[in-house]
């Protein structure tokens, strides 16, 4: 390959880096469904959406692969409907181990995986750098600050309003929560977000 070959080379690549995303944020907007995972930890909290494979080793006829209902429930062979929703991966595996091993199987070898997570989102409005839908990543926490950070950050022209940053939620009675959060005060693991938060940075007012 001649200097001149090598040169074309290096700036076509400089044009299609951007173009795929390297190094994207984790903001997105619009996606529907569910992350893919190889397997979840033990401890990992079984949610609506999630996608479940289930299976008695030894017994082919048992494989199944379900999504959890909004509710938290799943459909499995033989038990059918079974309250997964809230529980650890290890607290459903025990669950299932006694429900088959009552009438079913002896000593069943539950095998459980989650195959794919639920998105858990929040959107982040106002005066960040990227407005839009953050997703947790898989298993993890996000705080207040950690979307924001997702976001771009503060807004370029210096106007968010970091001290009154107001915070939407749903409650479980189905009710809405509003907060005003000054954000020049809390750390770093403070305001632990969940599904559906609305984050909105207001502007300055001089």
């Amino acid at each position: 390959m001649t200097f001149r070959d090598t040169c074309a080379v290096l700036s076509l690549l400089i044009i299609l880096i951007p173009a795929f995303g390297i190094g994207a944020s984790v903001i997105v907007a619009g996606e529907e469904g569910s992350h893919e995972t190889p397997q979840a930890s033990e401890n990992y909290e079984i949610r609506p959406l999630d996608g479940l494979k289930f299976r008695i080793l030894g017994e082919p006829e048992t494989v199944t692969e379900v999504r959890v209902a909004g509710d938290g429930s799943v459909n499995l062979p033989y038990v059918g409907t079974v309250q997964l929703g809230g529980r650890t991966v290890e607290e459903a595996r025990r669950h299932l181990f006694d429900l088959y091993n009552s009438e079913w199987y002896v000593n069943p070898q539950i095998d459980l995986l989650v195959i794919a997570y639920a998105q858990r989102r929040v959107q982040v409005l106002g005066k960040v750098a990227r407005q839009g839908t953050v997703v947790f990543p898989p298993e993890e926490k996000m705080t207040l600050l950690g979307a924001i950070s997702a976001a771009g950050g503060w807004s370029h022209d210096n106007l968010a309003r970091r001290n009154a940053v107001t915070l939407k939620r749903t409650n479980e009675d189905d009710e809405t929560e509003e907060h005003v959060i000054d954000a020049t005060s809390i750390g770093a693991n403070d305001w632990p977000l969940k599904d559906g938060d609305i984050i909105n940075v207001p502007e300055r007012r001089f």
